[in-house]
């Protein structure tokens, strides 16, 4: 098959790629808002308790956010001039938007149909390379990140596909199986460059040399970030912040939670013990805008009220902070592995 048939072929896996991204980190029309759980709740009780209550676990929360829509634009942005680049015969360009797609790829925590968009970038790059060194380059990169992901074989030469497959083989063979109980005993879900893994029923994971992003969400503890090989992993031991602090009835979150104010946020400490919100939290340290800035103070002032008495009564807590939680931890990374482990914790 021409490169021109390889070429007009792309504006499917576009048109595919634009309508997957419209639905991802859209939550559920019913969900009213989160709950977080005080450390050691059962995970099965918490997410019962939250569906009774039209709710989401944090984790969910945090989970069906991400990538994020400041990151999803702008692998929407590469990507349409990458298409235009490519279709239109202008080589250098076209390589110039896919090499500045695949420096997105350690930037926010992708999903499956983004993911494929930046593999394609990478094999694009392999596609069009003038030596067998860096065509290798590319392939293993693309390898070692979307190893599950297999690529759509109406977009590229046959005997391209083939040079990845042996790259996949290869990155495979050197790859590592690390224990994640140790390393995330706090947490639900681990996100490995944008693979979801579930830690209670998937507690091992086989990882390649280089550079990945690891993302954790808890319903518990503050998400964490890092940037790591599979050596540093191997050797991590986190201790993330608790949310909640307190017990049952005067349980509330610490000031160190960020929470977007336009969702009820409800901690559940366990059976019998969830109309737990005492007040108002005073974290000014979070707000950076003085209009911010002044709603937090106009909230505070109520910030010692106590909370109704009755089993059924609620205090809510709204933190006014920012809009909406996307994929925990937005930091940048190069594709350069890095000798220490890059941390970020927190929303």
């Amino acid at each position: 098959m021409s490169i021109n048939f390889f070429r007009t072929t792309g504006v499917l896996a576009f048109s595919l790629f634009i309508g997957q991204c419209a639905q991802a980190g859209q939550l559920p029309p019913a969900v009213r808002g989160v709950v977080v759980t005080a450390p050691g709740v059962n995970s099965a009780e918490a997410k019962a308790f939250a569906t009774t209550q039209d709710k989401l676990l944090l984790s969910d929360f945090l989970e069906s956010s991400r990538p994020g829509e400041d990151y999803d634009r702008q692998l929407t942005q590469r990507l349409e001039k990458a298409q235009r680049a490519w279709l239109s015969g202008e080589s250098e360009n076209a390589r110039a938007e896919f090499r500045a797609l695949t420096e997105l790829s350690l930037k926010a925590d992708w999903r499956n149909a983004q993911r494929e968009v930046l593999q394609t970038a990478y094999l694009r790059l392999a596609q069009s390379s003038d030596s067998g060194t860096e065509r290798e380059s590319w392939l293993d990169s693309a390898a070692r990140l979307f190893m599950d992901l297999s690529p759509n074989p109406g977009l590229f030469p046959p005997p391209l596909l083939a040079e990845y497959e042996a790259s996949k083989k290869r990155i495979e063979a050197t790859a590592v199986d690390i224990d994640l109980r140790d390393v995330f005993p706090d947490f639900r879900y681990l996100i490995v460059d944008g693979r979801k893994r579930e830690l209670a029923t998937e507690s091992r994971l086989r990882l390649s040399k280089g550079l990945h992003r690891l993302t954790a969400y808890s319903d518990s503890h503050e998400p964490v970030t890092e940037f790591l090989t599979a050596a540093q992993l191997r050797v991590l031991r986190l201790s993330p912040p608790v949310l909640t602090e307190g017990s049952c009835t005067g349980a509330r979150l610490r000031s160190r939670a960020e929470l977007p104010s336009s969702l009820e946020i409800e901690i559940y400490s366990g059976p019998g013990c969830s109309s737990t919100i005492g007040s108002v939290l005073q974290a000014s340290r979070l707000v950076s805008e003085p209009s911010l800035a002044n709603n937090f103070a106009k909230m505070s002032a109520n910030s010692n009220e106590s909370p109704r008495a009755g089993s059924n009564s609620k205090t809510w807590l709204w933190v006014v902070g920012g809009a909406v939680i996307a994929a925990a931890g937005y930091a940048v990374a190069s594709h350069a592995s890095s000798p220490e482990p890059i941390h970020t914790n927190g929303f």
